[in-house]
């Protein structure tokens, strides 16, 4: 698809692309999706960062296809049911007495 004309590219967090070598298997984080269009049809595709340049993953003859990785960090590093520590550390604004300050007014602009 390499002849194809891309419409649109998005995101791809915690998505990689497999490809196949010598012994096995390994990945490559996808830098984002792109909507590609070629001939009559359209297709989304991943990309990769290639040695000088983003590339498409189905232009390489070992890609496999693709996975998505949770996000293993996020889930390990913060348990939102347990935000007692973070009480500890950073102290409980409601502790501090009174209400909290507002913020400073702002002169209106209108914008018509």
């Amino acid at each position: 698809m390499s002849d194809g004309k891309m419409l649109q590219i998005m995101p791809a967090q915690g998505w990689v692309a497999r490809f196949a070598d010598g012994e096995g298997e390994f990945v490559s984080p996808l830098v984002g999706w792109a909507l590609v269009q070629a001939g009559t049809g359209t297709a989304v595709v991943g990309l990769v960062a290639g040695d000088k340049d983003v590339v498409m993953c189905n232009e390489d003859e070992d890609f496999l296809g693709y996975a998505y990785v949770p996000d293993v960090l996020e889930e390990t590093w913060f348990d939102a049911d347990d935000d007692d520590d973070l009480d500890d550390d950073f102290g409980d604004d409601e502790d501090e007495g009174g209400p909290p300050s507002a913020a400073p007014k702002r002169s209106s602009t209108r914008l018509n």
